[in-house]
């Protein structure tokens, strides 16, 4: 059964939300919707983590190797949605690490799961001066 005009525009509005996949059933859309057209949850808001820290410059490159070849893909193997880590332009030791989750509960699971430690352990080896902020997604 092909869905009305009103469902097509909302399928394709949610699509992104539902992770629906080409020709999904008719009576799924209308399960997960409420008859006004929302879901009854609360919007999930997206959380950045930003720490800011120093690598001395000597441990740069070994750090940069080890977090390509394993923290970053530790990281996003366990719920964060992304990792990545950027220098301050115009600085030789300053950093800027940013960790990517759907929400504020995903990332307090992410980082209390043990196997994470490792992670924390080799970052904790180069890094100095660090400060952590949580952001929460606006727009």
């Amino acid at each position: 059964m092909k869905p009305d005009k009103l469902t097509a525009v909302l399928f394709r509005l949610a699509e992104p939300y539902l992770k629906i996949r080409g020709d999904q059933d008719h009576a799924l859309f209308l399960t997960l919707f409420k008859n006004d057209g929302t879901t009854g949850r609360k919007e999930r808001e997206m959380v950045t983590l930003i720490f800011e820290y120093d690598i001395p410059i000597e441990k740069q490159a070994e750090y940069i190797q080890l977090t390509k070849e394993k923290i970053k893909p530790l990281w996003e193997s366990v719920g964060c949605q992304g990792y990545d880590i950027w220098q301050v332009a115009g600085s030789e030791t300053r950093f800027f690490k940013t960790m990517l989750f759907g929400d504020m509960s995903a990332m307090q699971a992410t980082l209390a799961r043990k196997e994470t430690d490792s992670a924390k352990e080799i970052f904790g080896k180069f890094a100095e001066n660090v400060s952590r902020k949580v952001c929460t997604k606006k727009t």
